[in-house]
């Protein structure tokens, strides 16, 4: 299982360029590596997907496949059928090279064949602008139909969609001084359901809440059968 927590400075660093350098690293390493073993398809969802994201990219890759050391890469599309603009990881935004991360880790060959069972991401939206949070919201759940995908965040723009599935999203809130972490309560459902307010609205006025199960009493304090 692999949780991401990448770091900057290793999403932009290239690494060096050998065969079973495939998989992205936990603190975003290895990043222009795995891009290059990308099967077709899958670079074509994460271009798509970064298209959206950040408008004007073409292609996503890694820098030139035959040298020693290599990054990440994007084209930017030009007018007048001039060249792509090219743009090597360093040259990046930070929400740009983030968002080629997370993308990475979503369809990386080892996560699509089942080596990597999970992929878990604090905060995926990060550095993003709110409007990116639809594609965000699709990549992650076009990714769960070959890798569970566990993603941990406070934003509503995520879930600011009609046909955010609400039994996929599990609450943690604070009850009595406990954390609880639970699957969406009847009475938001119900709200969600009937058109009164969107899982977003609820997020953000802080009344999305989760099942709370009452705890479970010691065995020596069960109460006795009645004969």
């Amino acid at each position: 299982m692999f949780f991401y927590s990448p770091d900057l400075s290793n999403l932009r660093e290239a690494r060096p360029n050998t065969p079973t350098a495939g998989a992205l690293g936990e603190d975003g390493g290895n990043l222009g590596p795995a891009l290059a073993t990308l099967g077709e398809q899958e670079r074509n969802r994460v271009s798509q997907y970064l298209g959206v994201i950040v408008p004007g990219v073409v292609e996503v890759g890694p820098t030139d496949p035959s040298a020693d050391y290599i990054a990440a890469r994007i084209n930017f599309a030009t007018t007048n059928d001039a060249e792509p603009h090219v743009f090597r990881a360093e040259s990046m935004s930070e929400g740009t090279i983030r968002a080629i991360g997370l993308l990475t880790a979503l369809f990386q060959h080892d996560a699509r064949d089942g080596w990597i069972p999970l992929i878990a991401v604090e905060e995926p939206e990060l550095a993003l602008h709110p409007l990116a949070a639809g594609a965000l919201y699709d990549a992650l759940t076009e990714a769960s139909e070959h890798v569970q995908v566990l993603a941990t965040t406070q934003s509503a723009e995520l879930f600011d969609r009609k046909e955010a599935d609400l039994s996929a999203i599990r609450v943690v809130a604070a009850e009595h001084g406990v954390t609880v972490i639970g699957e969406v309560d009847p009475v938001s459902r119900s709200i969600v359901a009937d058109g009164l307010a969107t899982t977003a609205e609820l997020l953000r006025s802080d009344q999305l809440r989760p099942v709370v199960e009452p705890p479970a009493r010691p065995a020596d304090e069960q109460p006795e059968d009645e004969e």
